[in-house]
């Protein structure tokens, strides 16, 4: 009853490789593949037949392969070597699908030790589309249109597909304007126009810890660079530095706090804006910097004295990692733009200025937004194949560089066995490698020795004049000094006793807001005249963020001769977090306020 009735069979572990399966399984329906997808308890019995009938039947074997997925291969009941085996003995298109960490056995049973030899894609869900597209290149059946169409419907059972069923069957009536039109009128009612403005704000959060990444670890390129170009020990020292620097702002993001709240992923259910992609957003972000870490780790293994691999090698791995961050870069980008596809031009435009200013190393400046989603899906498909062309040519230059090194430490051990020093390695080579790593080490001890000497100098301290401990707020706040940071503000606040206790505690969470990731900078509002009224518009602990499109750095950077400058303010809300508000400077009469820069 089930021969030729599949196209695909997915074969899994289901400790390690269930999620993704049921992953390619989804994707592959929605494309119109008729997909045999098995619960492994049910694989007993009788079913065993059908099982193997369904194998017979299909054009395309998918192997999820996890990380120890075919370690247990080496039992003879072990149930996905079996299916492996059906689909060797049938001759059938084995696509392995590779996940992270995982590496074939050193050995496998002679029935199956065939798939070591099968093209494989490794798994990314960053890029799942481009990831599925690729699959489907690998795959030798080809579901009808009709399927495709039907199954559409049939399995997202959401009113997108109904319509583009209609917009098929009728595209000879023009209905495929009239649902671009309606596409395109995105947000109408003031509730979609709140909703769309929530995104926007969890979109910048997002956003801001993403331009912060690249702005960090482009600074260790260019300084590691320097050093590779010049070889100076200064050049060394600024790339440590800024290393460090990068990896510990890379490791103390907070990604829970980029995740859109309950409130507002409950509002997008059934929205046009789909709520479990921006879900994933910081998931996706979390899955792209762990890479770039680990990119951050392969150049300090590089540049270390003891690497043998040539500068020119350096130089090629350090092009194809900015690269990478180049993709990285692109790729969030187009992220953002495909959640906000359905949002018209008119009604993005602001969201895309704030883009242009605040994000410069994202380069959005240069960013050309795209409206038309197969564009846009070509455009994310490109970028995945760049990141899999580098990662593969950057792993072909570091396994020479494995190569030369073990064969470098091969030379020294058998140097070492032919002197009377072997016991303690003195050699020439050893003596030179502990001269580099003790140099190293000192370059460390100096480094966390600055740090100290920093920390001590912007201590707070009941001594220091109200200027100078405001301005030691801000200097620590920059320097990453947060409970440094806090302690002055809250040594200041204490001296404020009209406005003080108001401030303070919003100012605390803003820095823990910027020790969560994002970029501190902007003008503080502290109160009013004390002989006039309230400000119609500022409160009291609002940071002022930009004038007119420009970034607030200080007090003087406030004023504008446009009466219809955007005022973009950071507001804490008393449910709890910062919300990004904006007003037009002429609707608001310009009562006095008292401010004071954040940075200093």
């Amino acid at each position: 009853m089930y021969r030729k009735s599949y196209d695909v069979f997915i074969s899994y572990r289901r400790n390690g490789g269930q999620d993704t399966a049921k992953m390619i399984r989804d994707a592959l329906t929605e494309k119109g593949y008729k997909v045999f997808f098995d619960v492994e308890s049910l694989r007993s019995g009788d079913f065993n037949t059908e099982l193997y009938s369904v194998i017979e039947g299909c054009q395309d074997f998918i192997l999820i392969c996890n990380e120890g997925g075919l370690d247990r291969c080496q039992n003879d009941d072990d149930w996905v070597r079996l299916e492996i085996e059906c689909a060797v003995r049938n001759n059938k298109n084995i696509v392995p699908v590779l996940l992270r960490n995982f590496a074939f056995p050193e050995s496998l049973p002679n029935a199956i030790d065939p798939i070591r030899y099968k093209s494989g894609i490794e798994a990314n869900t960053a890029f799942f589309d481009a990831f599925i597209a690729k699959l489907k290149e690998f795959c030798i059946s080809k579901p009808p249109l009709w399927r495709r169409i039907v199954q559409s419907v049939v399995f997202q059972k959401t009113l997108p597909f109904l319509i583009a069923l209609l917009i098929i069957v009728a595209a000879g009536l023009g209905v495929f304007g009239v649902f671009r039109h309606m596409q395109n009128t995105f947000p109408r009612t003031t509730v979609e126009k709140s909703i769309t403005d929530s995104v926007f704000v969890n979109m910048e959060q997002n956003l801001a810890v993403c331009n912060n990444i690249v702005e960090n670890v482009q600074k260790t390129y260019t300084y590691a660079e320097r050093y590779l170009q010049t070889g100076s020990d200064q050049a060394f020292t600024d790339y440590m530095f800024y290393y460090g620097f990068a990896k510990n702002y890379l490791t103390g993001i907070d990604y829970t706090s980029l995740k859109a709240s309950d409130a507002l992923l409950n509002k997008l259910d059934g929205c046009v804006l789909d709520g479990s992609t921006i879900a994933l957003m910081p998931d996706v972000i979390q899955s792209d910097a762990e890479q770039i870490t680990g990119d951050l780790n392969l150049l300090f293994a590089l540049l270390k004295a003891d690497n043998p691999l040539p500068v020119e090698q350096k130089q090629a791995c350090l092009s194809f990692m900015s690269k990478m961050l180049d993709c990285f870069s692109d790729h969030i980008k187009y992220g953002v733009n495909e959640i906000l596809l359905p949002v018209n031009e008119s009604y993005l435009h602001s969201f895309i200025e704030a883009c242009n200013t605040d994000y410069l190393a994202l380069q959005y400046v240069d960013y050309v937004w795209i409206f038309d989603a197969n564009q846009l899906e070509s455009k994310i498909e490109a970028n995945y194949n760049m990141q899999t062309n580098l990662t593969t040519d950057l792993a072909a230059i570091v396994g020479d560089s494995n190569k030369t090194l073990q064969e470098a430490k091969s030379q020294q051990t058998a140097a070492e066995e032919q002197t009377e020093t072997a016991i303690t390695g003195s050699s020439d080579v050893s003596d030179s490698l502990s001269e580099k790593a003790s140099e190293l080490e000192q370059l460390n001890t100096k480094i966390d020795a600055k740090t100290q000497e920093a920390m001590q100098k912007f201590a707070p301290s009941d001594d220091l004049d109200d200027e100078t401990l405001w301005g030691y707020m801000g200097r620590n706040l920059s320097l990453g000094f947060f409970d440094q940071a806090v302690e002055c503000l809250e040594l200041f606040g204490k001296r404020d006793t009209v406005n003080g206790s108001v401030y303070v505690p919003i100012l605390t969470k803003y820095i823990r807001y910027v020790e969560s990731g994002h970029e501190p900078y902007g003008v503080a509002v502290l109160g009013y005249n004390p002989d006039g009224p309230a400000h119609p518009f500022y409160r009291i602990g609002d940071i002022i963020l930009s004038v007119d499109g420009n970034k607030v750095m200080d007090t003087d950077n406030l004023s504008s001769d446009n009466p219809d400058a955007v005022i973009k303010v950071l507001r804490y809300e008393p449910s709890g977090g910062f919300k990004e508000v904006s007003f037009v400077k002429s609707d608001y009469s310009p009562e006095p306020f008292i401010a004071a820069r954040i940075l200093s």
